[in-house]
């Protein structure tokens, strides 16, 4: 006789907003329900078109804000969450 087992939810899977810049994607905020990750991306992207002439005559790049999933092992071990224009203290450019 042939047992189901119930498939569970793997607890180690998480929600993220993350940004691509320059290639280089960081992961600036992280959920366990899609529904909170996508309105922390839609308010960030908000936040960046807000800025987004002064950051360009200023010559920083503008980030791209998407929803990604991960596991808690992929974050690097002092990771923390970051405010919508945090990409500007993660990295400097040139």
């Amino acid at each position: 006789m042939t047992k189901i087992i119930p498939f569970q939810k793997n607890k180690n899977k998480l929600w993220a907003t993350a940004f691509l810049i320059k290639g280089k994607r960081c992961v600036a905020n992280i959920y366990t329900s899609k529904c909170k990750a996508i309105e922390d991306c839609l308010w960030r992207q908000k936040e960046v078109n807000a800025y987004k002439h002064l950051l360009i005559s200023n010559n920083q790049p503008v980030p791209h804000y998407y929803i990604i999933t991960l596991h808690r092992s992929e974050l690097p071990k002092n990771w923390k969450p970051l405010p919508a224009l945090g990409f500007l203290l993660t990295t400097k450019y040139s």
